[in-house]
């Protein structure tokens, strides 16, 4: 993984790497220290108009980077160029009024954005373009306070592993993490340290002094620093305004901060008035690991991934010996079934996911059920842990579950998607905030999964049995079962949404017509009950699925656009408050 503390250790890594990664660092380091370009209003050598325009001319340079890094195209490199002709204009009249302290941190800022504009259109040399960007604005900031430049270094850090994670696809990776906040922790959240919102909010209050329109170039870096779309607005909206932006000619943003900022407050408002007047659904969550759910029952059910062929063929000989050992241990568990209730039916599925054929085994509810029952017997060796379980249990038992759990992990780590969700679930139990964070809000929705029999169909109620059973004995914190919890709330709530965002589409809203006041459900079509029990579970869990996905912007984006749409179906929260 990246370990980058200075100039030398950032052009080390840089070797080897994709050019798309250079360009997105340089672009992010110049946008962490664009708030210093605000110090040039302190400056006493530049007329107030002078200042304006060196500022507009950074952000000029800094929107048309991030755009060629999230939306890279010929065009862009073109636009790129001439920012960059502007950036170092900038550059050069703030470095003539370098009088000050405060006018020297304004050119050092100009400099970074004039840096990353070069680093979009000069790919070949982007590695070394990119260190020189990223030094020079850690030693500006070093510069304002020495303490920073460490939390300079680490943020890039940060961006390098956040990439280096992602290898197989340089150029879509480098584009995601153009979307990010510009100052990430170790949780992948929103940092920006205590100096850039500070000087960050006293350039947009100062700049709002002018009257020109500057709220659309303080909310679009607003945008960047926290890491959503620009200005807020859908992602197609935002992706169509700063193109039509960042594609205008050279004499269009020779205009001015007063007439280009005119022009896009015009545009910005055109776009809010149609996305409010629109039902826009936002980008769909892309499935992602762990089982994927649809209603194709009139329920919510699951299914798995399969092995392929070769892993099928390679791990049938372990497979009937997992299976052999998990019969000999549901076997003894029949006569202590009542002692161990939750292990008894955790066995019990593992086995029945087990007694398929190998190359029908469904991978991601093994692993699942798997995990589950190594927490269990965790839980049980160690009592006091929860003080849950009082009994413990006997020689035999305790032999056959380590024996199976221990055959389990080979038989997983034999099929790709295992390798896959267990280095996820690990790299998830790491993140104990982010755990911490969900844990309460998951345990109801959880619960609902697998205890709403009008939701969720039977053997895929079966499936989340064990897992909530597990996360209730051991906890949350440190288990790769919490990542199963996890995924399983994910990827059902997915499938919930996608499916009343499809019954809108076929005609089926109205949804209060789903809603049948104190004569129940019978009687009523299969997709209209379906539809009824996916309102009810939103509404229900509503508040907790959008804590839950805090971090993921794009889930908590469509689960906030599918409560919307329940909530605008006025006649159906009147019914469901009278019934």
């Amino acid at each position: 993984m990246a370990e980058i503390t200075d100039r030398e250790s950032f052009e080390s890594w840089l070797e080897g790497k994709p050019i798309e990664w250079a360009q997105v660092l340089a672009m992010r380091s110049a946008l962490r220290v664009f708030p210093l370009v605000g110090q040039v209003l302190e400056a006493k050598t530049l007329k107030p108009k002078d200042q304006q325009q060196l500022i507009f001319t950074i952000f000029r340079a800094s929107s048309i980077s991030w755009v060629a890094c999230k939306y890279p195209t010929d065009d862009m490199v073109l636009a790129a160029l001439d920012a960059n002709v502007a950036a170092k204009a900038a550059a050069l009249a703030a470095g003539d009024a370098a009088g000050s302290a405060d006018a020297t941190l304004a050119f050092r800022a100009a400099n970074a954005a004039a840096l990353a504009t070069h680093a979009t259109f000069t790919a070949a040399k982007a590695a070394t373009i990119t260190a020189k960007t990223a030094a020079n604005a850690a030693d500006y900031t070093a510069d304002y306070a020495v303490s920073l430049a460490a939390g300079f270094w680490s943020a890039l850090n940060r961006d390098a592993e956040f990439l280096e994670n992602h290898i197989d696809a340089p150029e879509a990776i480098a584009q995601a993490l153009a979307e990010h906040a510009l100052w990430l922790n170790d949780q992948g959240e929103n940092a920006a340290p205590e100096w850039v919102v500070g000087e960050f909010d006293k350039l947009a209050q100062n700049l709002s002094g002018f009257n020109d329109n500057w709220h659309v170039c303080a909310e679009w870096y607003q945008s960047r620093l926290q890491g959503r779309e620009s200005w807020g607005l859908n992602a197609g909206y935002a992706e169509t305004l700063m193109l039509r932006i960042a594609n205008k000619d050279y004499d269009w943003w020779e205009q001015g901060p007063s007439i280009v900022n005119a022009e896009i407050a015009g545009w910005l408002a055109e776009l809010r008035a149609e996305e409010a007047s629109d039902e826009i659904l936002p980008d769909e969550p892309a499935q992602g690991p762990g089982p994927e759910y649809g209603f194709s029952t009139g329920k919510l059910s699951a299914s798995g991934s399969q092995p392929s062929a070769n892993e099928a063929e390679d791990q049938l000989s372990l497979h009937n010996r997992v299976k052999a050992k998990a019969a000999k241990l549901n076997d003894l568990m029949l006569t202590t079934a009542n002692q161990y209730p939750e292990l008894a039916e955790a066995v019990a599925e593992y086995l029945d996911l087990l007694n398929q054929p190998i190359d029908q085994i469904d991978v991601d509810g093994l692993w699942s059920v798997g995990g589950a029952l190594f927490e269990l017997k965790e839980a049980y060796a160690d009592q006091n842990h929860t003080k849950t379980m009082t009994v413990a249990l006997e020689p035999p038992e305790t032999a056959a579950l380590s024996g199976l759990c221990r055959d389990h992990g080979a038989l997983i780590l034999g099929f790709d998607r295992g390798v896959e969700l267990v280095e996820r679930a690990d790299h998830f139990a790491r993140n104990a905030h982010l755990v911490l964070e969900i844990t309460e809000p998951s345990k109801p929705v959880l619960t609902q999964l697998t205890n709403n029999r009008e939701l969720v169909e039977e053997e895929t109620r079966k499936l989340h049995k064990p897992i909530l059973d597990a996360l209730n004995e051991t906890g949350w914190a440190a288990s790769r079962t919490s990542y199963s919890g996890y995924l399983t709330i994910r990827n059902s709530t997915l499938a919930i949404a996608k499916f009343l965002f499809g019954a809108k589409d076929q005609g089926l809203i109205p949804i209060a017509s789903t809603v049948v006041v104190g004569a129940g459900l019978a009687g009523y079509p299969t997709d209209q009950v379906a539809l009824f029990n996916a309102i009810q579970f939103l509404l229900a869990h509503g508040s907790q699925l959008l804590a839950i996905f805090k971090h993921s912007p794009e889930m908590h984006a469509f689960v906030q656009a599918a409560i919307n749409l329940i909530r605008h179906e006025k006649s159906l929260l009147e019914d469901i408050d009278q019934g």
